[in-house]
């Protein structure tokens, strides 16, 4: 019988905690922390991180890519309106939701 390895399960951390973490640890510009804050609030931490990071998140540092805003990741998931320019045309006519299961932007983007 193969034993299995579990991961230690993550303490319960606050917006708050979770956006300092993000900044001081993972590399995240997090220009405004109080409209952070508000906007996990409406989306949720793991809808918008988990669902949109990875474009900009290096898996072997588990960092962000250096100059990486909270702002870029939630222009990935917000891609109507004014921060439609930030997205290639490709991508900005597309409607997004986010994802129920966090999986990752690239998702939205297989040709269906």
């Amino acid at each position: 019988m193969s034993r299995k390895s579990f991961r230690p399960v993550k303490p319960f951390l606050t917006y708050q905690e979770l956006l300092v973490k993000l900044s001081d640890d993972k590399n995240l510009i997090i220009p405004d922390l109080e409209s952070a804050k508000s906007i996990l609030t409406d989306i949720s931490y793991y809808a918008l991180m988990n669902g949109y990071k990875s474009l900009y998140y290096d898996r072997i540092t588990r960092q962000y890519v250096t100059g990486t805003s909270f702002n870029d990741i939630l222009a990935l998931c917000k891609p109507e309106g004014k921060n439609q320019s930030a997205l290639p045309r490709s991508i900005g006519k597309r409607a997004c939701p986010i994802p129920e299961n966090a999986y990752p932007f690239q998702e939205c983007l297989r040709p269906q």
